[in-house]
Parts: C-alpha cells; sequence; structure tokens
C-alpha cells in the first residue's frame, strides 16, 4: 500500500513538474503567437484586441492551472483568446 501511495505522489509531482514547464514555455511563445495572429488580421478594428491580449498579465491567464499538451495547444489556446474578446467586442458594438 506504502508503495502504491509512494507511486502515486511522484507520479503527481512529475505532472506538476511538467504542467510548471510547458507554462513557461507558454510565456516565452506568447508573444510570438499573437505575431502569428497579427500576420493574419487585417481589419484594423481587430488590432485593440491584440495590443490588449499583450497587456494581459500572463500568470492571471494559469489560475486555472491549464494544462497544454504542445505548442499546437499554446497557439490555440491564444486564438481563442483572440476570437472570444473578438466576438464579446462585436456584439458589444453591434446597434
Amino acid at each position: 500500500m506504502v508503495i502504491i501511495i509512494i507511486i502515486i505522489i511522484i507520479a503527481l509531482a512529475n505532472q506538476h513538474y511538467q504542467n510548471k514547464v510547458e507554462s513557461k514555455r507558454f510565456m516565452n511563445n506568447y508573444e510570438y503567437f499573437l505575431d502569428e495572429i497579427r500576420q493574419v488580421v487585417v481589419e484594423p478594428e481587430l488590432f485593440p484586441i491584440l495590443e490588449e491580449l499583450r497587456q494581459t498579465d500572463l500568470n492571471e491567464l494559469f489560475c486555472s492551472d491549464p494544462e497544454f499538451l504542445g505548442s499546437g495547444d499554446m497557439r490555440g489556446f491564444v486564438w481563442s483568446l483572440f476570437v472570444e474578446k473578438a466576438l464579446y467586442n462585436s456584439n458589444f458594438h453591434q446597434p
């Protein structure tokens, strides 16, 4: 029984370490992902959203401790933040 508990503790510690590594990787690539979006977005009214995302405190994004599987997931997460804000702003400003 003790061995099983030790194995579980080691697995949880390893998962926590991996999450920290991925979080750091995400923070290092965040600006790059926003630059990628900027290359695709051509509507000037969406540029302020990108600037707002650049000002986001990245530590706040990790309050819920999201788990990423790879850079595609990280990129998708940034795109989802952008799309969510763009949709909110378009609904908010409609007559």
